[in-house]
Formats: structure tokens, C-alpha cells, sequence
């Protein structure tokens, strides 16, 4: 009876049942007159069921996130999360009988003995030992929290992941999953007493908030994800420009649905990164006596541009600015060398022949504050300094610092990561032990690392690139927007964080693992979708 009945409309969100029925609301029947209104409304019905039903077989309980966890279907993943996380505890104790320390340990406990605001370094890593130490302040219980946010947050990771793609062969996940969770490096950082592993983890749980905010929209997600973002800016000051992805994740979430609602949200950001800022600096100002984010930013900027020292001419009577001009002078006066062509050093830092160092010595002349207010003191006017010659000279800032500082992401140097000092004083106090000896009983599992965990990193920027070439040709993934769009996210954070983090300071190891499970994971949803494609 029906003369002509089809479909103007093509279903391109086929794997996501509540979108298909939406989509299923618009088909246009075009039918002759004469047919019969209850019996073409009666396909439609039984076509939007059968789609709905066979869509639903392909997904997992997309109603809630805790029916997707506790089926089989992931069963193996939290069953083996707390397997493994014991057997590293146990590991870690039996091969190394303390925590590692690092130089920036013994600041970070200064602030978590004082609660003073203004150190060193940002204050949030101060007050987890803090929180820790209030605890028990036994050495291998730090240990065991950082292991517990380790393995948490990285399970939530690939949950999140694996609730909002979930295309790919149950067998690809799996062995995805083992090499998700088991980072060597990252588990390596867990038994140190300094802010990494605390940092990989709130990252971890941060960009899945992210996801989670893409994927659901909800209010809870997106106060959760503000709360993740204050945190790990307070551990970290280069997560400052998180919020940047956060509006980024926004824009595609909510610009083309509800435009007021992005607006009001990227407004948030906005208040949390100045909050952020204005709250840190008015502590330092009350504690320190000196109005400044970081201390440590202007002597790292000063200690960047003096790569470029060697290649110009500039004489301290041609700057006009009379505070810049008087410390372009200390610096040629004081300095004994510069770096070496295609180097990058720290030496101005930390070494007392440094000019920087000199001209914090010469403010201490005839004054009685603590070290601290010189150190801060100095970084607004090195600051200004480093910023002048970076500005003035961009093109040889480019060749002499970020281009050798872009290809240490090909050999990235451990640091002293496999290094084992003694512990101090102030160290043996706050963990309570008289001894304290942290020299590993064992020597194959840092040494395995330092040959290998550099190398690595080769291969994820190989495929990070390769990646970023498929998202070119969107039409080639077999994928949602939704999904596009969270690739996408992800990908924008790993680029931007790299650029950053070569921008900011010298290249290290530790510093680029905060990405280290984003970079895996963008080149094996990539795959996985392509794969999809050339099945169906």
C-alpha cells in the first residue's frame, strides 16, 4: 500500500543509541496520499526499536558509569589494578628502603613545618606531606598514598576512556590497558618525597574530567573538574595554563548548543586561574614581604635569556629603562661565561659564581631579612631583565634556547633522577628516623630505567605526530563528534604542555611524564577508529 517510503536523512552517530533516536526524530517520510498513516508509522516505530537494540548490544550500560565498571566486561582491569598495585608496594619497600629526596625536598618541608606560603615552589605538594605526616609520619606510608593516587587515578583514566569509545576489539583494550597503567618512570617517582607523582596523578584525574565533561555536560562534573584544576595548579605553576584547555574543552562541549553557558564557564576559568594567582601572591606578599607569584620564574626567565648573551652587543647605556639598564650592567660586569653554542645549562641558578646570585648578594649587604625576601627581591628586577632581552631579540632567543631546547625531547636528560643523596638533618626529623640510609638494597630496576625510560619518549612523540596527521582527515576516523572533539582535546593539552614545558626551563625526564598517559592514548584511539573503519 505504501508507494514510496525512504530516508532523507543519514545516521551518522550509529554507535550511540541516544543520539540515533534523536537523529531518527528528524527522518522525513516523503509517502504518496493514498498511504495508510498507521501502518508507515507503525515501521518507523519498529525501525527506531531495532536500531535502538542492536546500538545498545554495542554499548555498555551508557545509563551509569558505575553499571560499566562492575561489568565483565572491565572486570579483568580492577581486578588487576589491585593486584599489581600491591605487588609494586611490596616491590618498591623490598628494593628501596626509603624514599627518595631530591633538591627541592628540603623546601617543600620547610613550607610543610611552617605553613608559610612563599617558598621555592608552589605550596600544594607542602601540604599533602603535611596532610601525610598528620597521618603517621613514617617514610613508606607517603609512599603508599602516592602509589594509591597513582594507580587511581590512572584507572579512572582508562575507564573514562574506555565508557566513551567503545569501539575496538576487547583483546586491543586489554593490552592497552596493562601498558597504560604500568609506567616504569611514573612508579620510579612514587617513592620520592617531591611533587611529581602527586603531579601525574591530579593531571590524570584532571583531563579525564574533562572528558567527562565533554561527554555528560553536567553540573557535578564541572565543579569536580574546577576543583581538580585549583589543586594541580597549586602543585605545579606550569599547570597554569590548564585553564586554557579547559575553556578549550568548553568551546567544543557548549558553544554551538548553549553559547551563554560556555561564556559563563570560560568565565570560571578565567577567575580560577587570577584566584589562583592573586591568592598565592597575596600570601607571599604577607609571608615573604615581597608581592610576587614566583620567585623562582624571574631567575628562570634571567637564566634563559643569558643563552643569548653571547650573540648580541648590547651595551647597558642603550637601554632606555634605568632598572633594566643598571642590571644588564651587574650581569656583563659579574659573568665569567656564557654557554656553550646549541647548550642549555642552569649553572646561573644555583652556582654562587653566577652574577645572579652575586646581585642577590649585594642586596644582602647591611640587611637583616631572611634569604627567602632576597631571593624573591631579586627575581622582579632579573625578571624584568630576562623578559627585555627575550623580547628585543626573538629570533636569537628561537636558535640559542627553544630550538636546543626543543631537540632534548629526542634525549631527554634523567637529571639526577638515579641519584641517591643522604638524607639531611631536617629530613631524618620530619620522617622521624635516626639512621635513614635510602641507598636501594638493589640497583637493576633505576638502572633498567635510566637506559631505557629516555628512549622511550622517542617513540610516543613519533606517534603523536602520526596521529595529529590522521585527525587532518576527520572523515577518514569512524567516530562521533563527541568523540573527535575529545580526541582533540587531548591532543591540544600534549602540544601545548611540550611547547610550554621547552618554553618555560630546560628539558628534564620527569617533567613531560605529567603527559605520559595522554600521549598513549591518542595514537591508540586513533587506530582503533581507523581500524573500525576499514571493517565496516
Amino acid at each position: 500500500m505504501i508507494q514510496s517510503c525512504r530516508f532523507n536523512y543519514l545516521l551518522n552517530d550509529t554507535l550511540h543509541p541516544v543520539r540515533r533516536i534523536e537523529n531518527l526524530r528528524k527522518i522525513k517520510f516523503e509517502a504518496q496520499p493514498d498511504t495508510d498513516n498507521a501502518i508507515w508509522q507503525a515501521c518507523f516505530f519498529s525501525f527506531a526499536c531495532t536500531s535502538y537494540n542492536r546500538c545498545s548490544m554495542k554499548q555498555y550500560n551508557r545509563s551509569s558509569f558505575f553499571s560499566f565498571v562492575r561489568s565483565q566486561d572491565v572486570r579483568l582491569e580492577m581486578y588487576s589494578t589491585l593486584m599489581l598495585f600491591i605487588i609494586v608496594y611490596l616491590l618498591i619497600l623490598w628494593i628501596y628502603p626509603l624514599p627518595n629526596i631530591y633538591a627541592d625536598t628540603g623546601a617543600y618541608i620547610t613550607v610543610a613545618e611552617t605553613k608559610l606560603i612563599g617558598n621555592f615552589r608552589p605550596p600544594g605538594f607542602s601540604w599533602f606531606l603535611a596532610m601525610i605526616h598528620s597521618i603517621s609520619p613514617n617514610p613508606d606510608v607517603l609512599v603508599l598514598v602516592q602509589l594509591i593516587l597513582y594507580f587511581a587515578s590512572t584507572l579512572f583514566f582508562y575507564l573514562t576512556v574506555r565508557y566513551f569509545f567503545p569501539e575496538g576489539k576487547r583483546a586491543w583494550w586489554k593490552i592497552f590497558f596493562f601498558i597504560f597503567l604500568l609506567a616504569p618512570v611514573c612508579i620510579y617517582l612514587c617513592n620520592f618525597a617531591i611533587s611529581d607523582a602527586l603531579f601525574i596523578a591530579l593531571t590524570n584525574f584532571w583531563v579525564a574530567s574533562l572528558l567527562w565533561m565533554m561527554g555528560t555536560r553536567k553540573v557535578s562534573v564541572i565543579i569536580c573538574s574546577a576543583v581538580l584544576l585549583i589543586l594541580v595548579m597549586q602543585v605545579r605553576y606550569i599547570a597554569l595554563f590548564y585553564p586554557a584547555i579547559s575553556v578549550f574543552a568548553i568551546f567544543l562541549a557548549y558553544f554551538k548548543a548553549n553559547k551563554l553557558r560556555f561564556f559563563f564557564l570560560s568565565a570560571l576559568q578565567v577567575v580560577i586561574f587570577f584566584g589562583v594567582i592573586f591568592f598565592t601572591t597575596w600570601q607571599t606578599k604577607k609571608n615573604i614581604n615581597v608581592a610576587v607569584l614566583s620567585g623562582f620564574s624571574g631567575w628562570q626567565k634571567a637564566n634563559n635569556a643569558m643563552h643569548v648573551l653571547p650573540y648580541i652587543n648590547l651595551k647597558p647605556e642603550d637601554i632606555k629603562d634605568p632598572e633594566i639598564s643598571r642590571m644588564h650592567a651587574f650581569i656583563l660586569a659579574n659573568n665569567k661565561f656564557y654557554p656553550a653554542k646549541d647548550s642549555i645549562v642552569i649553572f646561573y641558578l644555583w652556582s654562587p659564581d653566577s652574577p645572579f646570585k652575586k646581585y642577590m648578594n649585594e642586596l644582602r649587604r647591611g640587611w637583616k631579612a631572611s634569604y627567602l625576601y632576597y631571593w624573591h627581591l631579586s627575581s622582579i628586577a632579573l625578571g624584568k631583565w630576562g623578559d627585555f632581552i627575550m623580547k628585543k631579540y626573538p629570533a636569537l632567543y628561537f636558535r640559542h634556547y627553544i630550538m636546543p631546547n626543543f631537540l632534548l625531547l629526542s634525549k631527554l636528560p634523567n637529571e639526577a633522577l638515579f641519584y641517591f643523596p643522604p638524607y639531611s638533618g631536617q629530613m631524618k626529623k620530619w620522617f622521624q628516623c635516626k639512621e635513614c640510609d635510602a641507598t636501594p638494597r638493589y640497583t637493576f630496576f633505576h638502572e633498567f630505567l635510566a637506559a631505557t625510560a629516555s628512549k622511550s619518549f622517542n617513540i610516543l612523540w613519533l606517534f603523536l605526530f602520526l596521529s595529529c596527521v590522521a585527525l587532518c582527515f576527520r572523515s577518514k576516523l569512524n567516530c562521533t563528534s563527541q568523540q573527535y572533539n575529545m580526541i582533540l582535546v587531548v591532543s591540544f593539552f600534549c602540544i601545548l604542555y611540550t611547547a610550554m614545558s621547552v618554553y618555560a626551563s630546560p628539558i628534564v625526564l620527569r617533567y613531560l611524564l605529567a603527559i605520559r598517559h595522554s600521549l598513549l592514548l591518542i595514537p591508540f584511539l586513533v587506530t582503533i577508529h581507523l581500524s573500525h573503519r576499514r571493517k565496516n
